[in-house]
């Protein structure tokens, strides 16, 4: 599957996902009032948590083990695949046992919205988008995936009257989930089957998908203990104002390790293959796409944050574009972290030192948390986001140094940079100093409007993409 369809299928995707909210957010928040959707939220975030422990590491495992042998025919794919999805049906078995515990025998009035939602953890079960990952057909995955998402936005709209369907809604999203997954079995047959493997074969998965459930928690620990600390050390004034800006740098994020997630299999495989010329060719295009990407979408953010904040969040949110700011610039670090983790670390089997690098910056966020937060509250929460960040690309970088050349890589990003920096200047001073608009919406789209045409303009004066670039990520495995 070629490289450029597989970006544009997964950021369309991600694109989708993004706009979603803001079609079905609006019509539920006005049926069901903030203590139904807080029982929600709240019981949805622990199924996600048993969810979590359900999967292990199986997605990146279970891909990154696919691609390896991708190359050598279906017998051997079969194999692989059946030794995966067996101790995936294990783990998530167990976890769901564990889940009918728990909501039987602690939740009291919340267990209602359990129950419901217990066909998310059936889901998982059948959860094989990992197998079509690893043999990189994101087609797949994307089609269905999109079809399921706008059928259920109709059901929604269809189904969901008034205050009393909060159980239906719910049934809806978890639903919507298992069918997902399910579908993905039709196509199976043209890459794989289930064959008979040795029990302890299966149970072998257990150490290395342990490795990769790690980083998990530990990305999950950095990302949702920082509004702990800051709630319990600042206020929850704070805690709203950070929020929003780490939910919109979320979305940003999503959309810049777009690439990684299409290229990851394709580098375990040639890793796999010892093609150590291609891995460097392939890098190389990762890092000047990523760098095309994450510069202008930085600047892009931190012209148009206040606009974006008085538009989208009301003048109660006010102070929330400098959190924006400052957090959005975390983006570059983990543009990079992208090429030598995600990219390098796991597909050579060095995930040991992707959980060292992470882990770390787990560590490093608590305590800087508890002394930057009583002091700067959430500025000081956000500065602690970006520098543990570059803490953990720094230790990736230097993890890495044996599969790459960094200071090359470096060279890579310098003319987007300046095409970037260059572009943002020229808005900056454009609608400062030139154009004066009162209208926050038309000031953003035209600056973002303005900003595209500049800096495209930039990159074909400084012929930053090549033929050789565009052709590489054509190209078929």
């Amino acid at each position: 599957m070629k490289i450029l369809k597989n970006f544009i299928y997964n950021f369309l995707y991600k694109i989708l996902t993004i706009i979603l909210p803001f079609v079905t957010v609006p019509y539920v928040t006005r049926i069901f009032n903030p203590t139904l959707m807080g029982s929600y939220n709240f019981t949805s975030s622990i199924t996600t948590y048993f969810i979590m422990f359900g999967m292990l590491g199986i997605i990146t495992y279970g891909s990154n083990q696919i691609a390896k042998v991708s190359h050598r025919g279906k017998q051997e794919i079969s194999k692989v695949f059946s030794s995966v999805y067996y101790f995936q049906l294990i783990s998530t078995t167990i976890a769901t046992l564990l889940y009918i515990f728990y909501i039987f025998t602690f939740p009291g009035q919340y267990q209602q919205y359990f129950v419901v939602q217990i066909f998310s953890l059936i889901a998982i079960m059948f959860d094989i988008s990992w197998l079509f990952q690893g043999l990189e057909d994101f087609k797949s995955i994307v089609i269905r995936n999109t079809i399921v998402k706008l059928v259920s936005v109709v059901c929604i709209f269809l189904f969901i009257r008034d205050q009393s369907d909060i159980y239906l809604y719910i049934l809806i999203i978890s639903l919507s989930s298992l069918f997902s997954q399910g579908i993905m079995w039709l196509s199976i047959k043209d890459y794989a089957r289930l064959v008979r493997v040795d029990i302890r074969e299966v149970l072998l998965n257990f150490k290395p998908t342990l490795s990769f459930f790690l980083p998990q928690i530990s990305i999950s620990i950095y990302n949702t203990l920082d509004r702990i600390i800051l709630g319990s050390l600042g206020n929850t004034f704070d805690v709203g104002i950070y929020t929003q800006a780490v939910n919109l740098n979320s979305i940003l994020i999503s959309l810049v390790a777009t690439l990684s997630a299409v290229l990851l299999p394709r580098m375990t495989n040639l890793h796999a293959q010892g093609k150590r010329a291609e891995v460097s060719r392939v890098m190389k295009t990762s890092m000047l796409f990523n760098c095309i990407l994450t510069f202008p979408v930085v600047v892009g953010v931190l012209l148009v944050s206040q606009e974006f904040v008085q538009i989208f969040l009301g003048k109660g949110y006010a102070e929330t574009y400098v959190a924006i700011n400052i957090v959005v610039s975390s983006l570059i670090p983990i543009a990079f972290s992208e090429i030598v983790g995600r990219q390098t670390l796991i597909p050579t089997d060095n995930v040991r030192y992707f959980t060292i690098s992470v882990v770390t910056g787990a560590v490093v966020s608590i305590l800087l948390n508890l002394l930057a937060i009583p002091l700067w509250g959430y500025r000081g929460a956000a500065f602690t986001l970006v520098i543990v960040e570059i803490i953990v690309c720094i230790l990736m970088s230097y993890y890495a140094r044996n599969y790459l050349d960094i200071v090359d890589l470096l060279k890579i990003a310098t003319k987007p940079l300046v095409a970037s920096v260059v572009t943002g200047t020229l808005v900056y001073l454009l609608f400062s100093s030139v154009l004066s608009i009162s209208n926050n919406l038309l000031s953003m789209l035209l600056k973002v409007i303005v900003y595209s045409i500049v800096y495209g303009f930039l990159l074909l004066l400084t012929k930053t993409i090549s033929h050789k670039e565009l052709s590489l990520l054509r190209k078929k495995r």
